[in-house]
């Protein structure tokens, strides 16, 4: 806080990486300040975020940690099965920003899809492959599935929106995830991967078409390694907000800085 004076009531929302995952469980929250915090949902039913109630003095420096103690395990679901989830909401079948689910060029390969494939699994499959097998890696700022599937390139974000447009067109419940990748790296100030899940007999399976095409990451359709953190679906990392007379002063004399760090 770079002015002189004091943000009586900030509010910051940091979202809770995912607990129902099926390589992580959140196993504790630390945060040792005086401060309550709330958890509190997502409206979407995503997941869930902490709200913290802040008091940000004139001229000053604030700092606050608050860690999340998460169990990772890999997985593959051909050994072991995965919890059965609750029917997913329609809107993980409709098309949305970036996911062209009803593009005339992707209704028509998801259709070739269904003629070719019989089972549920093998069409969601080569809906996994199809991406690995047409896209060139470019990393690039997002264009989505139809982009990716009209230009021939993408990076993880347009292969895992290809995979979900694909599985959406054909009825499939699919839906994205933002991940913290951390093989090479520990720190960071946002996510810096895509993957997706799909809904198939009952479970939101874990689907990595990018990753995949390294067999050094152990990700793919349904398997699962332990160099990543799933942070969120489909919803925001962080937000803030004060009383709407506070704004102005907020938006010219307040700097915010997230840092996350995979220890």
């Amino acid at each position: 806080n770079r002015g002189d004076q004091a943000l009586e009531q900030y509010i910051h929302k940091i979202t809770i990486p995912v607990s129902d995952h099926a390589q992580q469980k959140l196993l504790t929250i630390r945060y040792p300040f005086d401060e309550a915090y709330k958890e509190k949902s997502h409206k979407r039913g995503t997941g869930k975020y902490l709200e913290f109630i802040w008091q940000i003095p004139p001229n000053t420096r604030f700092e606050r940690e608050v860690s999340f103690d998460l169990l990772l395990s890999s997985y593959d679901i051909a050994d072991t099965p995965l919890e059965k989830s609750p029917e997913p909401s329609s809107q993980y079948t409709k098309p949305s920003k970036y996911i062209e689910s009803d593009a005339k060029a992707i209704r028509k390969l998801s259709k070739y899809i269904k003629r070719t494939f019989e089972s549920d699994e093998d069409r969601l499959r080569a809906a996994y492959l199809f991406p690995q097998l047409s896209l060139k890696y470019e990393p690039q700022k997002t264009k989505g599935a139809l982009s990716a599937l009209q230009e021939g390139t993408g990076d993880c974000t347009e292969y895992a929106m290809l995979f979900i447009a694909l599985a959406r067109a054909m009825d499939y419940p699919a839906r994205l995830t933002a991940d913290f990748q951390f093989k090479d790296r520990n720190t960071f100030s946002q996510p810096n991967h895509h993957a997706a899940e799909v809904y198939l007999n009952g479970s939101w399976i874990p689907v990595d078409p990018n990753l995949a095409l390294s067999s050094r990451h152990g990700y793919g359709f349904g398997t699962g390694g332990v160099t990543k953190i799933v942070l969120k679906r489909d919803t925001w990392v962080w937000s803030r907000w004060v009383p709407k007379e506070q704004k102005p002063y907020l938006k010219e004399n307040v700097d915010i800085e997230m840092k996350w760090i995979i220890q």
